[in-house]
């Protein structure tokens, strides 16, 4: 005790000078680790906060404002377009099934109702023809469209069933100078001239009003004409398709028909029927990794 009471004074100093020292150089290394611990915690949170910024940019160009939005991609239906446009496609369309009604009244009478599946073929080559001819002022009114599509249907069904009606005496008669063996002093063609004359007198005659209408009438009540209606024909003569089988071919013809060239002419109410761009499906891709 006496001895640290009576300590040298210059000792006394030494030791204070070595404790501020100490001081000294330990605070400033504390400073340092805490200002480290700062700056990596800010910049920490920066690095954080990029991604985010990234997210939210990436989800901006995936997914575009409505605003701007690429008319293209509007909703399918849009305001009419020019209704001229449409109604040149219905006549060039018309025009076109002229034509093929004719080869469809033969394909109509082929057997196992083979022939019905010509009408949806013929059908979407009409509807073709008319979408390329009405495309361009796209869109059109639905009930142009409607309207149009109808009147297509029926001008070229019902022109293959003239060409049908118009057609029968001429098939019956080949069948009856096919089956007879002797002609008199007739030729074939003589012959063939003689019984078709006769059946389509019977037909006018028995099934008012006669021509398509008789036609229709008669193929739906009957079908047939008896044995003895008809001078040096000694059989009935039959259409092979008649009454229930007849109409229900009538109706999956005009059905198919209607499905061809409806499945065209239809896309015509929207305003465009193209598939999405694939640039849009890269920026959603790109987003998504983001």
């Amino acid at each position: 005790m006496a001895n640290n009471t009576n300590q040298d004074p210059a000792l006394a100093d030494a030791d204070a000078r070595d404790n501020e020292a100490i001081k000294t150089t330990s605070v400033p290394v504390d400073t340092e680790a805490t200002d480290g611990s700062h700056s990596d915690t800010e910049a920490g949170s920066e690095v954080r906060s990029t991604p985010t910024e990234g997210q939210a940019s990436g989800s901006t160009i995936g997914s575009p404002n409505a605003n701007e939005r690429d008319p293209e991609a509007s909703p399918p239906d849009g305001p009419p377009g020019s209704s001229g446009r449409w109604w040149v496609g219905v006549v060039v369309g018309t025009l076109v099934s002229l034509p093929l009604a004719w080869l469809l009244s033969f394909a109509a009478s082929l057997p196992f109702f083979i022939g019905i599946f010509f009408f949806a073929l013929f059908g979407l080559m009409v509807g073709a023809v008319v979408y390329r001819t009405a495309r361009g002022g796209r869109p059109h009114g639905r009930a142009s469209v409607a309207i149009g599509t109808v009147f297509i249907v029926l001008v070229g069904w019902c022109t293959s069933i003239v060409i049908e009606s118009r057609g029968l005496s001429t098939d019956l008669a080949e069948d009856v100078v096919r089956r007879t063996k002797n002609l008199g002093d007739r030729s074939e063609a003589e012959y063939h001239e003689y019984i078709a004359g006769q059946i389509q007198t019977y037909v006018n005659t028995n099934y008012a009003p006669g021509g398509t209408l008789g036609y229709v009438r008669w193929v739906l009540l009957s079908g047939e004409i008896p044995k003895g209606e008809l001078r040096d024909v000694p059989r009935t003569l039959r259409q092979p398709q008649r009454k229930l089988w007849w109409l229900a071919r009538a109706v999956l013809s005009i059905g198919l028909f209607t499905f061809g060239v409806a499945s065209q002419t239809f896309l015509l109410r929207m305003r465009t029927d193209r598939a999405p761009d694939l640039g849009d499906q890269d920026n959603t891709g790109d987003s998504h990794d983001a």
